[in-house]
């Protein structure tokens, strides 16, 4: 995409065509023609659940499409039946990606999980961590997560993707925490994985609608 005008053009073709199921927003690309790509893209269309009106049923609690790396999570916590209800979750970190539509999920009445959501403005971050019975991580910065920030026997989640040194390392600084959660999520082969199954179960979906539209 080169002008917004382009954007607007393309996104408004692929909404229409039937040889179209689904559509993913990639980057490099300008804020501007970004936000009027997701602002014209057609719901059942956004596969990465980026929409306002995927985020806003997330909110609402019954969603089509919720972003994949948010839905990973929730899935790993059922896959091993890791109590939520009541529970104390933080999580660390607040984009529209992870961080806000994980909570809204985690909050979802039948759910109830009781959530804090930490940024980078957060004061005394450590004593919210440390209270955690469940901490996410999603700040994009290797290894961000020391052992001392982390509830002995607790849950930990790691969504970060980063390369350092050239190997693909995650935020929680893993051979740390390890020894003092209960359970950890490891980078590679973690959370990453699920979410790429999350976006294939998306894309299945999508070509049912597709076809049903027909």
């Amino acid at each position: 995409f080169q002008a917004t005008e382009s954007v607007e053009n393309d996104i408004t073709s692929l909404n229409e065509s039937g040889d179209v199921a689904g559509v993913m927003i990639m980057h490099p690309f300008k804020d501007a023609d970004e936000m009027t790509a997701l602002r014209l893209l057609k719901q059942e269309k956004d596969l990465e659940g980026r929409t306002a009106k995927n985020l806003g049923a997330v909110v609402e609690g019954d969603w089509l499409f919720a972003p994949p790396t948010a839905e990973a999570v929730m899935e790993v916590l059922d896959y091993y039946n890791i109590e939520v209800s009541g529970k104390d979750v933080v999580i660390v970190g607040r984009s529209t990606t992870v961080g806000k539509p994980l909570a809204m999920m985690l909050l979802k009445k039948g759910i109830d999980a009781t959530v804090t959501v930490c940024h980078s403005r957060t004061t005394r971050l450590e004593e919210k961590t440390t209270a955690a019975e469940i901490l996410v991580c999603a700040v994009g910065s290797a290894g961000f997560v020391k052992r001392d920030m982390v509830k002995k026997g607790s849950t930990v989640i790691d969504v970060g993707i980063n390369f350092e040194h050239g190997k693909l390392v995650g935020d929680v600084a893993f051979d740390e925490v390890k020894d003092v959660a209960k359970e950890i999520t490891p980078v590679p082969g973690g959370i990453g994985s699920i979410t790429t199954a999350v976006l294939f179960r998306h894309y299945g979906t999508s070509l049912r609608l597709l076809e049903e539209r027909r």
